[in-house]
């Protein structure tokens, strides 16, 4: 039961809270697809630079695109930097990988 308007506000921010959050879904990197444009929009500490990173590897690798083909846009200086040495120690790393292989 609801007793006052304040109440019923809170239960109906709940639930539509509740909606918001079972439309959301989670990104798999490795599967997502590679065409076209994509936002990728998430809280602080869910993953969002582990993603681009994967997401960049997987088009220079599974679409070839070349670095220059890639735009990758954040929102501040801080992120631009942090995202590059990430992107550029998942290359390394697949690189001495590849390296190893062969």
């Amino acid at each position: 039961k609801i007793s006052s308007p304040a109440a019923l506000m809170t239960a109906i921010l709940v639930r539509a809270g509740q909606a918001a959050l079972d439309l959301v879904e989670t990104l798999d990197a490795l599967r997502f697809p590679l065409h076209g444009s994509r936002l990728i929009e998430a809280s602080a500490g869910t993953g969002k630079t582990w993603t681009l990173t994967a997401l960049y590897a997987r088009l220079l690798l599974e679409r070839e695109l070349s670095v220059g083909q890639i735009l990758v846009v954040t929102y501040t200086t801080a992120a631009t930097a942090e995202l590059r040495e990430r992107i550029r120690k998942r290359l390394a790393e697949l690189l001495a990988v590849y390296e190893q292989g062969h």
